[in-house]
């Protein structure tokens, strides 16, 4: 999405990164190639992920985030989840990062389709340090309940059917505290229930960070993996 990168912007833009809304255009009956262009804009989609970090180079800040496209009210339409990261030890950058859920309002008259934000009001605007999302009827009631995957504790968020959601991680025991990264709902056993398949990432806390220093310039880098 354009964006003025300027004053405040621009000290942001090496840990903001904007989320594009890319429209499909289809060939024209001559023959000419499709093309895409970015409607973020148009459509309301103002989200920027932080990766929360201040310089010491956190592992965490290279990974995420996920985004979920879910008919989340049944109306359709298909609706954005977008996963947002968290404050790292010494980030001075905005305070209020939480996850976000766009609903998708149709089409204008003239313009692209209308995403508005409704995720305080949905009950899922989660302040962890998001990874990535999946979505799935865990319940078997007809509506899209939402995994988010976290470094830190996941959240399942169960789907009202009101147009809110409600945490059930707790109950449903999979609230593990590790890295989470992907995720996938799927009936592994054919039992008719939607089973669940979390992939963690490596064993890293910021407790447990250690700096790396680059070859050249000597400055703080990012560890790799296995370190």
């Amino acid at each position: 999405m354009s964006r003025d990168h300027s004053g405040a912007r621009s000290r942001r833009i090496l840990r903001a990164l904007p989320f594009a809304l890319i429209a499909f255009c289809a060939p024209s009956a001559g023959g000419a190639a499709a093309r895409f262009h970015d409607v973020a804009d148009q459509a309301g989609l103002d989200f920027f992920k932080e990766h929360g970090g201040s310089g010491r180079r956190y592992l965490v800040e290279t990974m995420g985030s996920g985004a979920c496209f879910l008919d989340y009210d049944g109306d359709g339409d298909p609706d954005l989840f977008l996963v947002q990261g968290a404050a790292l030890p010494g980030f001075t950058g905005p305070t209020d990062l939480r996850d976000r859920l766009y609903r998708n309002e149709g089409p204008g008259v003239e313009g692209p389709v209308r995403l508005r934000d409704v995720s305080r009001d949905a009950g899922v605007d989660g302040t962890g340090y998001g990874m990535g999302c999946a979505a799935g009827d865990v319940d078997g009631d007809g509506d899209l309940d939402l995994l988010v995957t976290n470094f830190g504790p996941d959240v399942l968020l169960q789907n009202n059917g009101d147009g809110t959601f409600a945490d059930r991680t707790v109950e449903a025991g999979v609230g593990d505290p590790r890295w989470s990264a992907s995720a996938a709902f799927g009936d592994a056993d054919r039992d008719g229930d939607l089973d669940l398949y979390v992939a963690r990432y490596v064993d890293f806390t910021v407790e447990g960070h250690r700096d790396c220093v680059s070859a050249v310039g000597g400055r703080f880098a990012y560890c790799p993996p296995d370190a």
